[in-house]
């Protein structure tokens, strides 16, 4: 769970950057203006980050071979937030336009298991039952 709250985290990071951005106010012809504080972040490629996502991609697709999950069916990105000024980023099958549609639910699940820690919520079988068909069932 805790890797889980920190590529949330990381996410979370990248959407508000990406909402930021995008609340930009619009110039007369509909474009984008960028702010003039913006700047490019820094990112790099990171062999270290690149073999921990091969490994993991590679264990995970491996233990769902005998459902007939395939490689070709898996893009995964890895960022390293920890140092703001030099991201280090790991790509599989990163150029691979996808639409993750199951990206929030992952928000979700991550403030939900939170509660659950913080006894803010309690397990139920119908809580149990939403969040069973919210990832399984889904489409």
């Amino acid at each position: 769970m805790v890797v889980l709250r920190r590529i949330a985290c990381g996410l979370t990071l990248l959407l508000l950057l990406s909402v930021t951005f995008s609340a930009q106010k619009p110039a007369k012809n509909g474009e984008i203006v960028v702010p003039k504080t913006y700047r490019q972040p820094v990112i790099e490629n990171s062999p270290e980050l690149q073999t921990i996502l091969n490994t993991a991609v590679g264990d995970t697709v491996n233990s769902l071979l005998s459902k007939g999950f395939k490689m070709d069916e898996v893009t995964a990105t890895l960022i390293d937030l920890r140092d703001p000024a030099a991201l280090k980023i790991a790509e599989y099958r990163g150029s691979q336009r996808i639409y993750p549609a199951s990206v929030v639910k992952m928000f979700y699940m991550v403030a939900l298991e939170q509660q659950l820690e913080d006894a803010k919520v309690t397990m139920t079988p119908e809580l149990a039952r939403g969040l069973k068909d919210m990832i399984v069932d889904s489409s």
